[in-house]
């Protein structure tokens, strides 16, 4: 799977939509490199909810 680069989203007003067709929206937080994670997944954060790279369809930067 080609990397989606989810560092490049942290601190920034983000649209995540899953695999399953979910929307979320908020500030990108808490970027994990897969060597940090369990699966080794990178993975992003908006709000309490980690989304992991393997699960996000699509994701964009939106305006404030």
């Amino acid at each position: 799977m080609k990397s989606m680069k989810l560092w490049r989203y942290v601190g920034k007003n983000i649209r995540i939509k899953t695999d399953d067709g979910l929307i979320y929206e908020g500030k990108g937080c808490d970027f994990s490199f897969a060597d940090d994670n369990e699966p080794e997944i990178d993975s992003i954060c908006i709000g309490d909810t980690e989304f992991f790279e393997n699960e996000i369809a699509s994701i964009e930067e939106i305006g404030d």
